[in-house]
């Protein structure tokens, strides 16, 4: 899944709700959306070595659209480089 092809895109931040690491994915929360779930596949985190997330993790993400459905893509530890 690429920005390019998927739709609008937007950077975001959130926590992480859960994420199975053996299924790799799981759902992230978007700060001002609490209802929402954002869906993270495990190839979209951008981190060396194996790619997980933490339940109550804090993340920036670029939010698009994935077959309907809202998707993260480049999900990264939230490190204060986007505006909030």
């Amino acid at each position: 899944m690429t920005p390019a092809r998927s739709g609008t895109v937007s950077w975001s931040r959130g926590t992480v709700a859960w994420f199975d690491a053996p299924k790799g994915f799981g759902f992230i929360t978007a700060d001002g959306d609490p209802r929402a779930l954002v869906y993270v596949d495990f190839s979209c985190i951008e981190m060396a070595g194996y790619r997980t997330l933490v339940e109550g993790q804090r993340v920036e993400f670029l939010r698009s659209r994935h077959r309907s459905e809202a998707a993260a893509v480049r999900v990264s530890a939230a490190s204060g480089r986007i505006a909030a």
